[in-house]
């Protein structure tokens, strides 16, 4: 059963309780005010600070305690260093402190109400509901411009949203800079960073599985998720998978991960997609205020992983290994605003909307606090898609019982993955070789292959025809972004 704010969370100077079930603690001054499903450890480390674990989290090296045991052995400042090796979907946070996962999987905007008290939510709307302040004007899109707020920017207007990279004082809103990955080392040899992930990821399925079953891979013809299915099959925990079907669904999605699975001999499941259901639409924007579009909104819409139970995890967050936006992205960001600018290009949004205006301060911040051999375009991926996008994403998702996350969202593996060599990241050869030394099964298969391999053309021509409408709707697609780039040429 669906209900709104579930797992959601609230901290301020008094208690936040005004839906049933939910639940209060202080943490010294401040309260943490939260919902009876989100998961919360209270605990206390060895300079007597008290801090709530908040959500689904796991060491990544086996040698390593249990989170708890590590709060609790730790002084206040170690857990800035400690948190590196958790993986998972979590917030830490004490009085003074809140600490966001590797790629702020678990968001949290914040601002302060009429009465200049600071707020800070994993839910903008209901940040909203207790400041006072508004959205901001206009309408996210979907495919065509901007379809998050980026942050540090939040959809709320006169609020702000943590980035990964930040650390959060919830008693005075001010922020401080902290690590976004442990030390990245460049030249080191890549068998070895390999090895090292091959044991890793495994290890990160094999923790985060303790916290339910069944763990559910969701699984397309593409490289990520074979990743993450071999990574969770050689963890030796129960593993299911499914796909979603959608009408643009590709033909290799709807052949390769059954055959896959076959391979590994584990179930899979392909789930079918219906009509946008009822009253839908009213329950996605009570949840999520403003801070997603209704294309991203779809498969909630539409119930798509309603029939599953259980946790659940997938391909997300790989784009940080792939060296993605060169070419796209300017190569520097000395000048901040024309770098926003030329990433809002790339978008088809205008230069003078709100979002240039998001990644301009992003881009500032970047520029103050860099991260030694991280290329910007590198920490895009963790810093707006990931705790941008896929993080408002996640938090519309909480409304399920299903408990999602994403395994590799760790910063000692986001560190070892950018250690690999630009090169070696842009070929993405190295997924396909974890692949083979976790289940070399699953490499038995090709990734994302032509579709007449697989039917023949006659086979592609039929699946076009089949589908009339959704290729009616491509061309409307291209022929909308067509019309918006002419715009901007005169913006």
């Amino acid at each position: 059963m669906l209900r709104v704010h579930r797992r959601q969370f609230v901290i301020g100077p008094s208690s936040f309780v005004t839906y049933e079930g939910w639940r209060s603690a202080e943490l010294g001054s401040v309260v943490f005010s939260y919902d009876r499903d989100l998961r919360v450890q209270f605990e206390t480390d060895r300079n007597g600070i008290r801090w709530a674990f908040v959500g689904i989290g796991a060491p990544v090296v086996p040698e390593h305690a249990q989170i708890a045991e590590q709060i609790r052995a730790s002084g206040s400042g170690e857990l800035e260093k400690a948190k590196h090796d958790w993986t998972g979907r979590w917030v830490l946070v004490s009085e003074r402190t809140l600490l966001l996962d590797a790629g702020g999987y678990l968001g949290c905007h914040f601002g302060q109400d009429n009465a200049s008290r600071w707020w800070a939510s994993s839910s903008p709307a209901l940040l909203s509901q207790i400041t006072g302040r508004p959205y901001r004007d206009g309408k996210l899109a979907y495919q065509q411009g901007m379809s998050w707020y980026p942050p540090p920017m939040s959809c709320i207007e006169r609020a702000h949203r943590l980035l990964p990279s930040q650390a959060l004082d919830p008693k005075t809103g001010e922020v401080r800079p902290v690590r976004l990955v442990p030390d990245i080392t460049p030249g080191r040899d890549e068998s070895s960073i390999l090895e090292e992930l091959s044991e890793v990821l495994p290890q990160a399925c094999k923790g985060l599985a303790e916290f339910g079953e069944p763990f559910w891979v969701g699984l397309s013809a593409g490289i990520d998720s074979r990743v993450v299915l071999a990574a969770a099959v050689n963890s030796g925990i129960e593993v299911k998978a499914f796909t979603w079907l959608a009408d643009r669904t590709p033909i290799a999605d709807r052949i390769l991960p059954a055959q896959l699975c076959e391979l590994a001999g584990i179930e899979h499941k392909y789930i079918e997609t219906g009509p946008v259901i009822e009253g839908r639409r009213e329950l996605f924007r009570e949840h999520t205020g403003d801070a997603l579009s209704e294309g991203d909104a779809l498969p909630f819409l539409r119930g798509v992983r309603e029939s599953l139970a259980g946790l659940c995890t997938g391909g997300q967050a790989f784009d940080i290994s792939k060296a993605g936006r060169r070419g796209t992205f300017l190569d520097s960001t000395e000048n901040p605003r024309l770098a926003a600018e030329s990433m809002c290009r790339v978008f088809l949004e205008s230069k003078r909307s709100v979002a240039a205006d998001g990644f301009t301060r992003w881009l500032e911040w970047v520029n103050q606090h860099p991260e030694e051999h991280m290329d910007w375009r590198d920490r895009y991926q963790s810093e707006q898609r990931t705790a941008g996008w896929q993080s408002d994403k996640e938090q519309l998702y909480d409304t399920h019982t299903l408990e999602r996350f994403a395994i590799i969202n760790s910063g000692r593996i986001n560190a070892l993955l950018l250690s690999l060599s630009e090169e070696s990241r842009l070929e993405f050869g190295y997924l396909t070789d974890l692949v083979r030394m976790m289940c070399p099964k699953l490499a038995e298969l090709p990734t994302n292959p032509d579709p007449r391999t697989l039917i023949g053309r006659l086979g592609v021509l039929k699946h076009m025809l089949a589908r009339p409408g959704q290729v009616l709707k491509r061309i409307r697609h291209k022929a909308d972004r067509i019309t918006r780039r002419a715009r901007l040429l005169f913006d």
